[in-house]
């Protein structure tokens, strides 16, 4: 997957409530593969998500990526592979960031 090599603008007007919205949805997702005992759907659908989120200007893409690795470094059942886990959650941003999406919170 080739690596996006624009730049990314970030909108003035993000709402810090989506962004606190995503975060948790981030931390759901990745709860849900402890409980489920099954990831690469998962890992896909998270690295899509959070690329399209990076490039409607919610993240920073170096810092949401790191973050969100980081926390993968603490689930258990991904420990088998880690390394092609997070190649695939890479690869996924990459994807989404050529897509960018607005998060809709239904309230």
């Amino acid at each position: 997957v080739e690596q996006f090599d624009g730049e990314f603008e970030a909108l003035e007007d993000i709402n810090p409530e989506d962004v606190a919205g995503i975060k948790l949805m981030i931390k759901r997702m990745l709860d849900k593969i402890e409980v489920e005992q099954t990831a690469h759907l998962t890992i896909r659908a998270l690295g899509l998500l959070i690329g399209g989120w990076c490039s409607y200007g919610y993240f920073d893409y170096d810092e949401i990526q790191e973050e969100v690795l980081t926390q993968m470094d603490e689930i258990q059942f991904l420990h088998k592979s880690m390394r092609t886990y997070k190649t695939t959650f890479k690869q996924m941003m990459v994807l989404g960031s050529k897509s960018p999406l607005k998060y809709e919170n239904e309230r």
